[in-house]
């Protein structure tokens, strides 16, 4: 009796995540000096990796009627569009191994999703429908992606089933990799029948965003993880996105493989676009620019993790962006560790005699997007040839890296630089340890990545504060200028749905205020913690007071404390009306001091009452006074500036950073003012009435003043109506939508906390006060 031939599953990947705003192209040298491996040495590469080709081969290797036959795998690290040389070079190498490989019974291939070239945008869809074509369309093809995978059809077109990574940082990727070869065994078998549906979301997932065990994106985990227990689901896929990438995929897609049933399929795509869409404003992010970044560094615990996002070199970053070192450099007494790409400043340094300091220029070589390069007096503590491997399961699955020549030096700041030759992603701790640096020794390491460096540095590290360094890898997508993307995307586009659907209005007489809380004082100054806390303050109480689980505990003392603001790390910035100043309060509730200077263009501050933050650059403050008010900004640097002046009692405030309007309540003239910061103070359309409110009954002067201002996730504006026991609705136009009751005869001022808006005020002056709240189902805006 003849033996049964075993089944031959060809094995191939091709590896690239295409920077497209990125002049410099990737080339052969650059897959040269990452992975391109062939036959039995990819077999050797990643047999025991924390790989999805280890995955596979696992499973391959535990099925006696299955052969693996390895063909090869190229893989760069992540950089700008790929040559036509290297493009031409790896569809050849696809053609002519994949043809000589033949007899095939199946394919098992590892794309990463977001290679991009210059003949093909979708480069990866173009190699795949290439290896259909060569194997006809009933052999199975199935694989992995990487969760930045921009997903186009023609990938989906191609292959039978796609699985990406649920992890970020990628930590699972051997088991995904197990995941997609057990459904090619399981398909050979007879055994299943998968069947791969997927859809594009009409929205991009902010980079920072996309850590999948923490909100939003562990919720959205969870609702497939939901509808991956259904029966007839084999597999769910959440697709991230790439957002630097200018092509018509770019964005979140979403993956459901079913077995044989497709309307299985369809439906638990549904619901995870029903789900995205309608929570779409939480995956947006706030980001930490660099002028906040010092308050926040001097706040965080030590040691302390910079994530350096503007030069992810994981996203194809250069890895010479020096703004995050001249921070270092200038920040007394710090001890810190980064890691910085420049050959020249290596070659320099090797050829210079002597062992004591010598004057180097360090990074800002690529292009000044990126920092200046940084003169600076440097030791040199060691010279190594780059090379390290990694055991334990990280990001990207890899075990051998190379940096190229390699010097450690000291600078005269006290801080430790390793300067490389090749662009090297900090995935691993190894790049420290194997050369006898101790990450623990430094108070401040910075990763030139989002996500990625926390499976390694996460354990030596108390505190992560994500930058939004400029770069070509800035984690404002807004930044860049798409001309392929498709359309609406958010955040680059409004979403907009029909009534019902996440932007209708609740109707008034169907919303009544719950009573959270009664105060002896009149109160104040809304605000969330990023702990989930709800902060206010009591005014003539001279007090700052914390809202958690039910009830309120002192905080912290003012002279009479108005609106504030919360800062990153957790500082408060208190509008004190009694002391005539902005006031700064550690997160710990300590007074630091005045930050609002006595006078701003010649004139005397008089009573600081509601303040709105532009994190990236300082805060606006109104100066209430009645006829002669003013609204004045104070920026990070000290300098300040009045914005408006001789209104009739300016109060709430609230700043759109990215249209940069800034909204502002004249109480006395009961209404709501627009200026537009992008057209000078001349300028006949900077100054605009938004809109007129309505009027008390009884005419009294202090029966309509509006007061405080808050912004819904749809950018209509909310008004706390002091005197009107009312929060009045105001469309984007300045149109009144609604009006509820908020359950205080003198409303001051409202938050949004999910999707609750929660109000002060009181039943009169000093007291007494109360907290209420309104359950409106729908979110706050965002503020960045």
């Amino acid at each position: 009796m003849q033996n049964k031939r075993p089944k031959r599953i060809g094995l191939l990947g091709i590896y690239h995540e295409s920077n497209t705003f990125l002049e410099k192209q990737t080339t052969r040298e650059d897959f040269e000096n990452g992975h391109l491996l062939y036959g039995a040495a990819l077999l050797d590469e990643y047999r025991d990796a924390y790989h999805e080709i280890g995955g596979m081969l696992e499973v391959m290797d535990s099925e006696p009627d299955f052969e693996i036959v390895p063909l090869f795998y190229a893989e760069a690290t992540p950089g700008g569009s790929l040559s036509a040389d290297v493009t031409d070079f790896l569809l050849a190498e696809v053609k002519h191994l994949l043809t000589g490989a033949l007899p095939l019974d199946g394919l098992l291939v590892v794309p990463h999703g977001a290679a991009v070239s210059e003949a093909y945008s979708d480069f990866d869809g173009y190699w795949l429908r290439l290896t259909r074509e060569i194997l006809g369309p009933r052999l199975p093809i199935m694989g992995t992606i990487d969760p930045h995978c921009n997903l186009s059809y023609e990938m989906v077109a191609a292959v039978n089933a796609l699985v990406a990574y649920k992890t970020n940082p990628h930590v699972d990727q051997r088991a995904v990799g197990r995941e997609a070869a057990s459904l090619l065994v399981g398909a050979l078998k007879g055994r299943i029948s998968p069947t791969m549906h997927a859809i594009q979301c009409r929205f991009a997932i902010s980079i920072e965003m996309q850590h999948t065990a923490s909100s939003p994106c562990k919720e959205l985990y969870q609702v497939a993880e939901e509808i991956a227990k259904q029966s007839a689901i084999l597999s769910t896929s959440i697709v991230l996105g790439f957002p630097y990438a200018d092509v018509p995929e770019m964005g979140t897609s979403f993956i459901v493989i079913a077995d044989r049933v497709d309307h299985a399929a369809r439906a638990g795509l549904h619901k995870l676009n029903e789900y995205a869409l309608e929570n779409h404003r939480k995956f947006s992010g706030k980001k930490m620019d660099l002028d906040a970044l010092p308050e926040a560094m001097r706040q965080a615990q030590k040691p302390l993790l910079l994530l350096d996002m503007g030069d992810n070199v994981g996203g194809g970053g250069p890895g010479d962006s020096t703004f995050l070192l001249e921070l270092l450099e200038e920040s007394p007494d710090t001890n810190g560790f980064m890691c910085i790409c420049d050959p020249e400043a290596v070659a320099t340094i090797r050829d210079s005699p002597g062992s004591g300091f010598i004057s180097l220029t360090v990074g800002g070589k690529t292009d000044r997007l990126h920092g200046k390069p940084q003169k600076m007096a440097v030791k040199l503590l060691g010279m190594v040839d780059g090379k390290f491997s990694e055991k334990e399961p990280r990001h990207g699955g890899q075990v051998h890296f190379t940096m190229g020549e390699t010097a450690i030096v000291k600078t005269r700041g006290g801080n430790t630089l390793m300067l490389t030759s090749l662009r090297t992603v900090p995935f691993s701790l190894q790049q420290l340890v194997h050369f006898g640096i101790d990450p623990a020794q430094f108070e401040i390491l910075v990763a030139k990545g989002v996500q990625a460096p926390l499976a390694a540095y996460q354990a030596v590290c108390k505190s992560v504060i994500r930058v939004n360094t400029p770069g070509v890898t800035c984690a404002d997508m807004r930044q860049f200028e798409y001309r392929n993307r498709r359309h609406p995307l958010f955040p680059l586009d409004v979403l907009s749905f029909p009534k019902g659907r996440g932007a209708g209005l609740p109707e008034p007489a169907q919303l009544k205020p719950e009573l959270l809380h009664n105060w002896e004082y009149y109160t104040e100054g809304p605000v969330v913690g990023s702990e989930g806390s709800v902060y206010f303050t009591d005014l003539l109480g001279k007090h700052i007071l914390k809202y958690e689980k039910g009830s309120v505990s002192h905080w912290a003392d003012g002279n009479r404390p108005n609106g504030q603001a919360i800062l990153p790390g957790g500082g408060h910035l208190v509008c004190d009306s009694g002391s005539g100043h902005v006031v700064r309060y550690a997160a710990d509730g300590k007074r630091i001091g005045a930050v609002s200077p006595e006078r701003i263009d010649g004139e005397r501050v008089h009573c600081p009452n509601d303040i709105s933050l532009d994190s990236g650059k300082g805060f606006y403050f109104s100066d209430s006074v009645r006829e002669v008010g003013r609204v004045y900004f104070v920026g990070w640097d000290g300098s300040a500036h009045c914005v408006a002046k001789n209104l009739d009692y300016p109060n709430g405030l609230f700043f759109l950073r990215e249209s940069q309007v800034l909204w502002v309540a004249e109480s006395y003239k009961n209404r709501i003012l627009k200026f537009d910061l992008k057209l000078p103070a001349d300028h006949p359309d900077y100054r605009q009435v938004f809109a007129s409110l309505p009027y008390h009954p009884t005419n009294r002067l202090t029966g309509n003043l509006p007061d405080g201002l808050a912004m819904d996730a749809e950018e209509r504006l909310w008004v706390a109506h002091y005197g009107m026991q009312a929060v009045q609705v105001l469309s984007r136009e300045g149109k009144l939508l609604a009006t509820y009751d908020s359950g205080i005869p003198l409303t001051s001022n409202l938050c949004f906390v999910d999707d609750e808006v929660w109000i002060t005020g009181g039943f009169s002056e000093p007291g007494p006060g109360s907290l209420t709240k309104l359950r409106v189902g729908i979110e706050g805006y965002p503020i960045s």
